[in-house]
């Protein structure tokens, strides 16, 4: 039997994966649902975006794709694949608590190829959301994971509109990523304390879109 060891193989390898953790999470219809995941990877030379927001994900759904994952990111299964970059963005779905261990593993043994994560618009808490953080900086090449400002430590809610972002910027966004918050909400944060009501204009500089979605 020849392996196929394309980049496109990456899908199929993922589908089948995440079929079998499905089955042993309990989920009913494993392999409709496997397929209707795959179908959202965006392959792009090396680069994979799992693009699984809004698909009505619980915690067992998520738990079996970081089940998945994390064997699709060991060493052996990266040559075989060939994607060695990720993106997953879980956002909008109903993820609590329950599946933040699991989502911790995944930030702890596959960051890289995991270079960005997307959990805002769930149900998990601050005190979850942190667990995740103090994994994520212990990486020698920590992630960006993307938090709602409520969870990552008080105001509004991120509401920012949606623009994209290559995976390389990712990979320069990661480096200044403080506690697990992109720089610019905290420096909303930071205004919104001090009452400055101050435009970028102002200074000369120009505020950056808020990077929430990945194109590859």
């Amino acid at each position: 039997m020849v392996r196929d060891d394309t980049p496109s193989s990456f899908t199929a390898i993922f589908r089948d994966s995440l079929r079998v953790e499905l089955c042993r999470q309990g989920v009913s219809q494993a392999a409709a649902f496997a397929s209707k995941c795959a179908q959202c990877v965006r392959l792009d030379g090396s680069g994979a975006h799992l693009a699984l927001n809004g698909l009505g994900l619980g915690d067992r759904e998520v738990i079996a794709a970081a089940e998945a994952l994390i064997k699709l990111g060991t060493t052996a299964m990266l040559r075989v694949h060939g994607i060695s970059r990720w993106a997953l963005t879980l956002n909008q779905n109903s993820l609590t608590d329950n599946c933040v261990t699991h989502l911790s593993l995944l930030v702890s043994r596959c960051s890289p190829p995991l270079l960005y994560m997307d959990i805002r618009a769930n149900s998990i808490t601050a005190a979850a959301a942190q667990r995740i953080e103090e994994v994520r900086v212990q990486s020698s090449s920590p992630c960006v994971v993307k938090l709602d400002v409520t969870t990552a430590g008080g105001g509004r809610p991120s509401s920012e509109p949606v623009s994209a972002c290559s995976l390389s910027s990712i990979q320069t966004q990661s480096a200044s990523s403080c506690r697990g918050v992109d720089s610019m909400a905290l420096e909303k944060r930071r205004h919104a304390l001090l009452g400055s009501e101050r435009p970028s204009s102002a200074s000369g500089s120009v505020t950056p879109a808020a990077s929430t979605d990945v194109v590859l």
